[in-house]
């Protein structure tokens, strides 16, 4: 709800389906008399009497207002009452109808008149069926009320729905609160404005249901509240009360709600540089293209010559969407989108409905709507499908899609292994990130081949791998887990379990290097190799220079350097086996017959 002071009071825009909500506070409900100095006399259903039925849906309609004003419109009390407040609504045709410049003004008797209030050039009613609030001061008990109508917007019939006169109470209690997480530190609060005369709305909130601190207040009118700076998976307690200068209404019910258990804060997706792409253009004015659908403005918008289309947004980043906006534009309301669906995508093909709203209305131009969803999916492509928006053009002024942007987890670091038993390895790790499913652990008996061997939980930093074989090594690599991906893998860590190793023969190496081809020493060889396939072979000249490096070494070296037979002379090696057995270490002669 818009709102601008005058005299200290405010002057209240507001847009609502009925009044009857307001009966405790309205004067008119009491019971009355109305009359007007010009009447239409030729249509019973738009007389004076349908300016105070309470209905918005009919109006009191003046076909001779150039002759007829000033137009008095005169409310007669069956007892006299301070009224504070008044409200106007807007007949349902031609905006130049309208008034524009009146007065109000009170009476004990009738015959003498007192001014409570004056107005003069009003901005315009924005929409059909809008009903304006108005605060005056006055502390009298008036029997008689009367609207002097001095000017409208211009033409020659004058029309108005409802007028009603409002007492001095405090307002009245919003209705139907509810509360949506739509982050870990992030809800949505919704409710009902029951009341006509509410200046603002104060929301409080509790961590216990009990104990309430002010949590925000919003201006008139407002049916929704974001709360944020939250923790996450957390319960939170809302009640919400309307407030004007008279006092305060009684609380809402209470609404709870629980945060969402993630950290990130919501990003608007339509910010990231992706690609928008409409049904339809508008190529006649570039000022209303389809850009100013996500341009972060309300005061721009996208305009096209389609009743029903759908519009998609192709993102650079995928995201788990809990919530978006749309904002209305600032022309017709029946150019408004009415019923929509979103719905979400990873390939632009396969689309799951996240979505769909009903009979949705806009209260005002250049307003911004939340809805929050209950989605656990992540996708970068959206799209939005208008079945029906009331009129023959479409136009809204923004389109926000906040969710949570998704990013592959950090790597865990520091793996370590640690044989306890000859069955059972310890591992560790740190974790590295705040945002993974959990962990995944993979096993490798050569270091080389790889499979998954468990997953494990989310901010897990050990497990402990069983029903292995004794004396056996084994390596180990862990990778954090997420919906749209893996994490690089650690570190390998390698160990072998206790136990087995007497039964197998330590390796040793030849000295000699002869590649000849006489088949003594051809080749360098080391024993009992096939024991320990999980090997790495390192060859070094006499200045340190690496000559030959193998991993996994099956006897195969032939004295050969990048292809070319190297010189004669000592060369030294380091063999590298599983942890806990130690290095084989030596030198050999190259020895080339001439």
């Amino acid at each position: 709800m818009k709102r601008k002071l005058l005299n200290a009071f405010a002057f209240l825009t507001v847009s609502i389906l009925t009044l009857q909500s307001a009966s405790a506070q309205d004067i008119m409900s009491a019971g009355g008399t109305v009359e007007v100095s010009t009447d239409n006399t030729g249509n019973a259903n738009e007389n004076k009497d349908k300016v105070v039925d309470n209905n918005l849906s009919t109006k009191f309609l003046l076909g001779s207002f150039a002759t007829a004003k000033p137009l008095r419109i005169q409310w007669n009390a069956n007892t006299a009452v301070v009224a504070k407040y008044y409200t106007l609504t807007s007949g349902g045709d031609a905006p130049n109808r309208d008034p524009k410049s009146w007065t109000l003004e009170g009476s004990t008797d009738g015959t003498a008149w007192t001014l409570l209030d004056t107005r003069t050039d009003e901005a315009p009613f924005a929409e059909r069926g809008q009903t304006n609030t108005y605060a005056f001061t006055n502390e009298t008990a008036y029997k008689h009320y009367r609207l002097m109508i001095i000017e409208n917007n211009g033409d020659g019939l004058f029309q108005l729905a409802e007028w009603r006169l409002l007492t001095s109470a405090s307002p009245l209690a919003p209705t139907n609160l509810t509360a949506m997480a739509s982050a870990g530190n992030e809800t949505v609060l919704f409710w009902n404005d029951a009341s006509i005369t509410e200046e603002n709305f104060d929301v409080e909130v509790s961590t216990d249901g009990t104990n309430f601190t002010l949590a925000g207040s919003v201006p008139a009118n407002s049916t929704s509240f974001t709360h944020t700076g939250l923790t996450m998976s957390t319960k939170y307690y809302y009640r919400v009360a309307s407030r004007n200068q008279f006092g305060v209404s009684e609380y809402t019910e209470t609404a709870e709600v629980t945060t969402l258990d993630f950290p990130e804060e919501l990003e608007d997706l339509t910010n990231n540089g992706g690609t928008l792409t409409v049904q339809k253009d508008n190529t006649s004015n570039p000022n209303e293209t389809k850009d100013k659908f996500i341009d972060n403005s309300a005061t721009s918008k996208y305009l096209v010559d389609l009743q029903n289309l759908w519009i998609t947004y192709n993102s650079t980043d995928k995201g788990i969407l809990t919530k978006y906006t749309l904002t209305s534009g600032n022309d017709a309301p029946d150019r408004d989108p009415k019923d929509w669906k979103i719905e979400g995508s990873n390939n632009g093909i396969d689309w799951t409905q996240l979505d769909e709203r009903k009979n949705e209305k806009f209260s005002g131009r250049g307003q911004t709507k939340t809805y929050v969803i209950a989605n656990t999916l992540p996708f970068n492509v959206f799209k939005i499908t208008i079945t029906n928006n009331g009129g023959s053009l479409f136009q809204a002024a923004e389109w926000e899609l906040w969710a949570r942007k998704l990013e592959v987890p950090a790597g865990p670091g520091n793996l370590t292994v640690k044989a306890t038993s000859e069955t059972e390895i310890n591992i560790t790790w740190k974790d590295n990130s705040e945002n993974e499913t959990g962990f995944e652990i993979e096993r490798s008996t050569d270091g080389t081949t790889y499979e998954v061997i468990t997953q494990v939980a989310a901010d897990a930093t050990e497990y402990n791998d069983k029903n292995l074989t004794a004396g056996v090594g084994y390596y180990y690599r862990i990778a954090a887990t997420s919906i749209i991906g893996n994490s690089v893998y650690s570190n390998v860590a390698a160990t072998r379990t206790k136990g087995g190793q007497t039964s197998k023969p330590a390796p040793v190496a030849t000295s000699i290097l002869s590649p000849n081809g006489d088949n003594v020493n051809d080749r360098w060889s080391i024993s009992s190799l096939d024991l320990y396939p999980s090997n790495e072979v390192k060859i070094f000249d006499k200045v340190g220079r690496l000559v030959y490096t193998r991993q996994n070494y099956a006897n195969e070296w032939d004295g050969t350097s990048n292809g070319s037979p190297l010189a004669e002379g000592i060369y030294y090696y380091v063999v590298k086996f599983w942890p806990g057995i130690p290095d084989l270490k030596g030198s050999l002669m190259i020895i080339r017959d001439k």
